[in-house]
């Protein structure tokens, strides 16, 4: 790993670039996936279309994950980054255009949505593959937490902002997140730090040995089965929260609930990972791995159980809240634990890994939520995952590979697995 400044994080010129070019990122797909998250159904009116241009996305964002895992591995990661932004700012401008233009439709919109998605699955994880070569092995969990610190103050201003923006018209959000993403641009060019991959990543000529290391991140998961489990619950709880909060919010807008509500139910959801970030990363610091999970996993369950008990969104922002406090600790803990064990030369392709799984998680959860708000209802389609994911949840922390997992403060002296 690159050494590329002294602690503390904001001190450290190239950590703090890193850090905006990461946010504005992240402003850009929040705020515009708010947008096109209320366009599916504004657009439809259907559940299951509405559905259906979730799956499609995250189907393609999993299509595209491995050749750009690939990219990242073999290709300097401050020009990834720096033509990332760019390429989402163009889309971003070209939606907004059209929608001023009153030339939507529903195959346009999915064509918008495929285009979203092929440029997630390229280039999403390049900020995250390339944070371990802008700060120290020991800052890591710090870097992470501030990371999800600041995607929850995120989630807090700029949900409700891209509602308001929203209900004015729906090009606004989407002219912010263009202008977030051009930024992105900008501040990866002032980027100093080596963000080049590891030399073995090439052939003797210098280029890409893609036919022998192209699935090296698989690989890599089918020899560590440490590394799958977690994988493998970290999965079934995306897919299962994905229900859930989209079950949550198509139900809502049937119910005719303003877009300005629907982002103060965000705002709520903000606060509590915010306020988790600030206090519950104290709390879990000594906590082993296994005692989060079962903690994080009773509060979802208890939060999305009493969701299926009412419509008021005052109520479901209030038990969202609650849900999400838990979200930064474990997260935290997950992402560390995963960094840590990945060799940087494989980073990549294990990160691009990672992101199929959650993409085809999140394809699954979306037309699932909506197929079984249309069959079974709104009390049904909440308590049918949250109960699977309890289950799951119960059972992996039973195993020697959960039950083993050390405590934030420990992390450190974790070595890479081969």
């Amino acid at each position: 790993m690159d050494e590329c400044g002294e602690t503390p994080l904001m001190r450290q010129r190239e950590y703090r670039y890193w850090f905006l070019c990461d946010t504005s990122s992240q402003i850009g797909v929040v705020v515009g996936g708010f947008a096109f998250t209320l366009l599916g159904y504004t657009v439809t009116h259907n559940y299951v279309l509405s559905g259906l241009a979730g799956t499609l996305n995250s189907l393609v964002t999993a299509f595209m994950v491995i050749p750009g895992g690939i990219i990242s591995d073999y290709h300097d990661r401050r020009r990834l980054i720096i033509l990332s932004g760019a390429f989402a700012a163009a889309l971003d401008a070209a939606l907004a255009l059209t929608l001023l233009a009153g030339r939507m439709s529903a195959p346009l919109l999915f064509v918008f949505v495929t285009a979203n998605g092929a440029l997630s699955g390229l280039f999403s994880n390049t900020t995250n593959v390339a944070l371990p070569q802008v700060v120290e092995k020991n800052q890591l969990a710090d870097a992470t937490a501030a990371n999800q610190s600041r995607d929850a103050v995120l989630q807090l201003a700029a949900s409700p902002l891209a509602g308001l923006l929203y209900g004015v018209s729906a090009a606004l959000p989407l002219a912010v997140a263009c202008a977030s993403r051009a930024l992105q641009s900008v501040f990866g060019m002032a980027l100093r730090c080596d963000l080049r991959p590891h030399p073995r990543n090439h052939g003797e000529d210098g280029g890409p040995a893609v036919l022998r290391d192209g699935l090296e991140g698989a690989r890599w998961y089918a020899r560590n089965g440490r590394a799958r489990l977690i994988l493998l619950l970290i999965v079934v709880q995306v897919m299962v929260l994905s229900m859930c909060g989209t079950v949550v919010v198509l139900y809502q807008q049937s119910l005719g609930t303003t877009s300005l509500m629907l982002g103060v139910i965000q705002t709520f959801q903000g606060v509590g990972m915010l306020l988790g970030g600030v206090i519950g990363m104290r709390l879990v610091r000594e906590l082993a791995g296994r005692t989060v999970f079962v903690l994080t996993s009773l509060a979802f369950v208890t939060s999305f159980s009493l969701m299926s008990l009412t419509a008021s969104p005052w109520i479901l922002a209030l038990l969202g809240f609650c849900a999400s406090v838990p979200l930064i600790p474990l997260n935290s803990m997950i992402e560390t634990y995963l960094m840590l064990l990945i060799p940087i030369s494989l980073r990549g392709r294990v990160g691009a890994v990672n992101v199929l799984f959650m993409s085809v998680a999140q394809s699954v959860s979306s037309v699932a939520a909506g197929t079984l708000l249309h069959i079974v209802g709104y009390r049904g389609a909440l308590l049918l995952p949250l109960a699977i994911m309890f289950v799951v949840s119960m059972m992996a922390c039973s195993t020697p590979a959960i039950g083993g997992m050390p405590g934030l403060s420990r992390m450190d002296s974790l070595e890479t697995l081969s």
